[in-house]
């Protein structure tokens, strides 16, 4: 393991180490780095570690949580060691229509971790992620089975995102802009992924 300390704080104001291989970075979250993710290259892990702490600095616990998930879910498929313009085409055939969103969801992760600058994607792999245009997931099986990443928002998901708006909005933290938007997208009650998915 590596002892050099990087300390970092999630989004939710939990401190955690990025060099560990346990981040506890909300009350619900913590992220164990599994032997599959550990047995990748080790420039590579170095630019997935960091840009994953990026992400638990600007993102919700769960985001971060489903961002490891599908990368763990990349790196087992196709037995990933370093990430390629090969790799991506394998998993992407693997995967077929009925669950490309699984590399639909991954891809920006993957984009901002070349746009950071860190090892382990090269400015061929994200030339190709960019040429996709990929499915999106069935939307009704994630409503129905209530998916915390791609279904719905749940009642108290509503009542907690219009509290805070309500708060912002009054502390004049945020633009009427910006309520306004919120506002709109609440009324669907879809998640940013399901409308990202679509461009």
């Amino acid at each position: 393991m590596n002892h050099n300390k990087i300390i970092r704080q999630s989004r939710d104001g939990y401190v955690f180490d990025e060099n560990e291989n346990s981040w506890h970075i909300s009350k619900e979250i913590k992220i164990n780095f599994s032997k599959h993710i550990l047995g990748i290259n080790k420039k590579t892990l170095e630019g997935f570690r960091k840009t994953l702490a990026i992400y638990a600095e600007k993102y919700s616990s769960y985001h971060v949580s489903h961002m490891y998930q599908q990368f763990q879910r990349l790196v087992i498929s196709t037995r990933l060691e370093n990430i390629n313009v090969p790799i991506i085409l394998d998993w992407k055939n693997k995967l077929g229509k009925d669950h490309e969103w699984y590399l639909g969801a991954l891809k920006g992760f993957l984009l901002s971790w070349h746009e950071y600058g860190y090892y382990g994607v090269d400015e061929s792999v994200a030339l190709l992620l960019e040429s996709f245009t990929l499915s999106g997931n069935n939307k009704g099986k994630a409503v129905l089975m209530r998916c915390p990443y791609t279904g719905a928002f749940t009642e108290n998901e509503i009542l907690a995102l219009m509290t805070e708006l309500a708060r912002l909005w009054k502390e004049d933290l945020i633009p009427f802009e910006t309520y306004t938007y919120i506002h709109l997208l609440q009324a669907t009650a879809r998640r940013p992924i399901q409308i990202r998915l679509k461009t």
